[in-house]
């Protein structure tokens, strides 16, 4: 009986085995077809469904009001231009694949815009200087000391560690470019594969500059970490060839996206420029500022910088709209919500009550009455003596400083006069620079290579300027084919020419100056008399012994005013700088009381004075 109920439990566990068997079979079976429906007959509509899901508030920028002049005529306008827009819309599974990504981005808009030869804009504080070095645009200061905040993460300025008050150009790009914040170039066991580099459209190795400019558009995303999907604007004005470069790539530049913009226009008269000033980017510590009075601004505003565009900014500077849209998870707009739409609101105008045509006819009246004037004055000499001058006729303009004035500090690019579009004055002239030019050189290259040529004390004022130029300028200070230490300050030859060459009070501001405290007389006779021509005396050193003044000079600190008496002649380490000006006398008044013994050292010292009355 035992027996037979085994057997037909067992029969009974084999057909439930079977049934189980069977169920889990068509479950899968069901399962397999609903995922094939979900992922392949339903795919795409899923997919739609889920891009969509992503929504995200969007700046509709405003446009800044005109301005116009008492007559209605506009003097600084709007026109359409093309911005690129960046904005972290990305999903990534490490902060490495991040970085990697948003650097990759930024390198290869970086190369498309160089190629059209557009540019970034930014209002960043560091560049890259003529040395190949980072280095600041700006001076220590309020500006920099911001910058330094700003880049640091500090709200306030005393918020900094004391090793970020004091951090270098390089110290702040080797946090920027490190794994503390973009990690843009990693070492050692961080450092980014070769793979990495190329899947992500990054070269092995980056320039100085390259690397500034990758930093930052990071700086600038950075801004707006705190909203993932909100847009910085990184260029401005960009050709239509970058732009069209931009969108041929816009698949695989996430993030990037190319807006219509409109950037200021303004009247093309030279005589407005300095009236109505000019806009650009603003500043951290100008948005600081403009908050206060409009708490709209975004971090990318465009803001007046000077005259009329920035002394009526807050009436000319318009209010961002925005609206809501969804978006895919390449940052592709699907979807607009018009319903949270609010219309941005242009800047209102400003007339002004200046009449355009009066200000140029005037600005042309006064251009040529200062071209005649300079015409007229005009001498063919490096200086000019104030001292006597009692009337504003007599004064007379040398060349020299019509040149440091116009020419050397590029008001005027003489090479333009050589253009086929220049006038003929300007090529009669530019003709005759060049014929000039052609016999200095020819002199030099005789006065250089000749057998038998002229002493140098023996030249006239010009040939000596051009070898003084040549000497110590060029050979000496600029390209050291003449040593400095190697010189023999005793030899007869370099004596004769230290001492029979003579300076101007103007170009000896050029060094460092020597000399007496305030308190002595000496000082007020030197200042008085860089005053009668003109100049202001800046001393380096100023001291209360002639003593030190004569070490100080010794060891080549500078040039030394003392009186000559103090000077050893036989010196063979120090030399007199003769002066083209003439020095006015100088006179001492000696007293004594004939009532009086005097003491036999005096009584010497009062034979040397030859113009001392007998002592009755």
């Amino acid at each position: 009986m035992g027996t037979k109920i085994k057997r037909i439990y067992k029969k009974i566990s084999l057909k439930r085995t079977t049934v189980l068997i069977l169920v889990f079979v068509i479950m899968s079976v069901v399962l397999v077809r609903r995922l094939f429906d979900l992922q392949i007959i339903q795919g795409e509509d899923y997919i739609s469904k889920f891009q969509a899901r992503t929504t995200k508030e969007r700046v509709l920028k405003s446009t800044r009001g005109n301005i116009l002049d008492r007559n209605g005529d506009i003097l600084a306008s709007n026109v359409l231009s093309y911005s690129l827009t960046l904005e972290d819309n990305g999903t990534y599974t490490s902060t490495r694949e991040k970085n990697l990504t948003l650097n990759g981005v930024a390198y290869q808009v970086l190369q498309i815009l160089h190629s059209n030869g557009d540019d970034i804009t930014h209002s960043f504080h560091i560049v890259v200087d003529k040395n190949g070095e980072y280095a600041f645009d700006v001076a220590e200061g309020f500006t920099l000391n911001r910058f330094r905040a700003d880049i640091y993460g500090q709200a306030l300025i005393d918020d900094l560690k004391d090793e970020q008050k004091t951090a270098t150009a390089d110290q702040m790009m080797e946090f920027l470019t490190g794994s503390e914040k973009f990690s843009i170039v990693l070492s050692g066991d961080r450092a980014y594969t070769e793979d990495e580099l190329t899947s992500h459209g990054l070269p092995l190795t980056l320039t100085k500059q390259e690397m500034l400019d990758i930093a930052t558009i990071r700086y600038e995303l950075n801004t707006n970490s705190f909203k993932k999907y909100m847009q910085v604007t990184i260029a401005t004005n960009v050709s239509e060839k970058s732009v069209a470069a931009i969108m041929e790539n816009k698949t695989g530049l996430q993030g990037i996206d190319v807006v219509e913009d409109s950037i200021r226009q303004y009247i093309d008269d030279e005589s407005m420029a300095p009236i109505l000033g000019y806009t650009g980017k603003a500043s951290s510590e100008e948005l600081t500022e403009l908050r206060k009075q409009n708490p709209d601004y975004s971090n990318d505003a465009i803001v007046g910088k000077a005259g009329i565009e920035q002394y009526m900014e807050l009436t000319l500077q318009g209010t961002d709209g925005k609206e809501t849209v969804s978006v895919d998870n390449l940052g592709k707009v699907l979807k607009i919500d018009e319903d949270t739409k609010v219309e941005p609101v242009a800047g209102d105008d400003v007339q002004l009550t200046i009449d355009t045509d009066w200000q140029s006819a005037i600005y042309q009246i006064l251009k040529q009455r200062v071209a005649g004037v300079l015409l007229t004055k005009i001498d063919a000499a490096k200086t000019f003596d104030y001292t006597y001058v009692t009337d504003a006729s007599q004064i007379r303009i040398p060349i020299y400083d019509v040149y440091n004035a116009l020419i050397s500090n590029s008001v005027i690019d003489i090479t333009k006069f050589s253009n086929e579009d220049a006038s003929d004055i300007e090529k009669n002239l530019y003709a005759k620079f060049q014929q000039k030019q052609q016999r200095v050189f020819d002199t030099i290259s005789t006065k250089l290579n000749g057998s038998n040529p002229p002493a140098y004390k023996d030249e006239d004022e010009e040939t000596q300027e051009y070898l003084s130029y040549i000497c110590n300028d060029l050979l000496r200070d600029t390209l050291g084919i003449i040593s400095k230490d190697a010189i023999d300050t005793s030899d007869a030859t370099y004596k004769a020419w230290t001492t029979d060459e003579t300076i101007s009070l103007k170009d000896l501001r050029r060094f460092p100056i020597l000399m007496l405290d305030r308190k002595s007389t000496t000082s007020e006779f030197l200042h008085n008399l860089f005053l009668q021509h003109q100049l202001e005396l800046m001393p380096q050193i100023e001291l209360s012994s002639n003593d030190l003044l004569i070490d100080l000079a010794r060891i080549g600190l500078g040039i030394a005013f003392i009186p000559d008496y103090c000077l050893n002649r036989e010196s063979k380490e120090l030399f007199i700088v003769k002066i083209k000006e003439k020095l006015p006398a100088r006179q001492m008044v000696t007293a004594v009381n004939p009532t009086l013994p005097i003491a036999q050292s005096t009584e010497e010292f009062l034979k040397l004075l030859p113009s001392l009355p007998e002592l009755g």
